[in-house]
């Protein structure tokens, strides 16, 4: 049996662009000069395509399946999310109504499942 080979490259890659999320958010959250800000901005310019490409590359490419993979995480973290959203805020402010759920627009971090769903 033929054993993959990995791509040190794309390895290589793939720790440049996790090495520029770290330091993206470590700037966002406490550096406030001109040069941290443009180094945030060149930085998020370009790593979450990058990050997209990357999942491309690495894909194996049938929609069906896919879909049938991606479609019940978004479902379930998209609701998980809300939940928890509802959950924090009847805690902190008390504000327990349910409201504001919109399917369709991805809770924080779950636009990349979408986007993963449609670029493939």
């Amino acid at each position: 049996m033929m054993e993959k080979q990995r791509d040190d490259q794309m390895d290589n890659i793939r720790a440049i662009l996790i090495f520029c999320v770290v330091t993206g958010h470590v700037i966002s959250n406490f550096g406030e000069t001109t040069g941290t800000d443009a180094v945030y901005k060149i930085i998020f310019s370009f790593h979450m395509p990058a990050f997209l490409f990357v999942s491309g590359y690495f894909a194996r490419y049938n929609p069906k399946k896919l879909f049938a993979s991606l479609f019940p995480l978004y479902v379930i973290f998209q609701i998980a999310q809300y939940l928890e959203r509802w959950l924090i805020l009847g805690i902190t402010d008390g504000n327990w109504e349910m409201g504001g759920f919109d399917f369709f627009i991805p809770q924080w971090t779950l636009w990349y499942l979408v986007a993963l769903m449609m670029f493939q």
